[in-house]
């Protein structure tokens, strides 16, 4: 799974990531750590390789979803989906806190 990171000190940022998922929050052990933007939950969201295609889901630290929510393709109330997942494509981009993730492939 290739991601690029939009926004914040790692803009442009592309990460090449060999695994089915991917965890994405400020926590230590998350695997896109957002340890800069404060908006972003601990555990915030977690992107799977699921069958041919991609999902996002999100998480927040405790399972139930994040503070926040998170948007995919764009910020506003139609995009924003909490404690629930959504089917990704090769270009879509999520929002998390501050940050844009592109899933790259």
């Amino acid at each position: 799974m290739q991601l690029e990171l939009l926004g914040g000190p790692q803009d442009g940022l592309l990460l090449m990531l060999e695994k089915d998922e991917v965890y994405v929050g400020r926590d230590d052990s998350d695997d896109v750590n957002l340890y800069y933007d404060r908006t972003a939950s601990r555990r915030h969201l977690v992107i799977a390789k699921k069958h041919a295609g991609f999902f996002a889901k999100d998480h927040g630290h405790d399972g139930k979803g994040s503070h926040h929510g998170t948007f995919l393709n764009a910020r506003n109330d139609k995009s924003r989906f909490r404690n629930e997942g959504r089917s990704l494509n090769p270009g879509d981009i999520l929002f998390v806190g501050h940050i844009g993730i592109r899933l790259v492939l």
